[in-house]
């Protein structure tokens, strides 16, 4: 893997502009070749399609006969259970041609709508046995510290970063040309 310093010492060289007219330069150019990597990167796309597609279609026989032996035997493991786990002694049959096995997976929960949501119902129904369904987490309060930052900054852990500049370059015409 190449260090940071390898790197850049590969990349081409460019002159650092010294005119406004250069900088407007290297910045139309910039836009230009972000333009001619993304139709590189969609071509790409239109050229591995095919390939895809191909070894979907030419795989999907395997898929199905993997699905059908799949259900044939845990149908069978499932009809002859008693016998394979020894009346439930085992609960990994091992086999000449590999091992079976059952687990018992712990109760889980699956929130099929937004939790926030259910969140609203379980405080609709008022009662204590339902809000006790409710964690409160408690979290440090980073709108609370900006308004106290004296008192905050005396927090172990706690330390401000003043304002950051970042410097984005968008240039124009970055689009991808037909």
């Amino acid at each position: 893997m190449l260090n940071r310093k390898q790197k850049q010492e590969e990349m081409p060289p460019v002159e650092v502009a010294e005119t406004p007219e250069e900088f407007h330069s290297h910045i139309k150019a910039l836009g230009q070749w972000q333009a001619h990597l993304e139709k590189m990167e969609a071509e790409m796309n239109e050229a591995l399609a095919p390939v895809k597609e191909a070894f979907e279609t030419k795989s999907a026989p395997a898929k199905q006969q993997i699905e059908a032996l799949t259900a044939a035997i845990t149908t069978y493991a499932e009809n002859n259970r008693a016998i394979l786990t020894k009346d439930g002694a085992l609960k990994t049959v091992k086999l000449p041609t590999g091992n079976i096995s059952w687990k018992a997976n712990p109760l889980s929960i699956v929130f099929d709508r937004d939790a926030a949501d259910i969140v609203t119902d379980i405080m609709a129904k008022g009662t204590k046995a339902f809000k006790a369904l409710i964690k409160t987490v408690s979290t440090p309060d980073k709108a609370a510290m900006k308004k106290d930052r004296k008192t905050a900054e005396t927090i172990d852990g706690v330390r401000f970063v003043d304002d950051e500049e970042t410097f984005k370059i968008e240039p124009f015409g970055a689009k991808l040309a037909p």
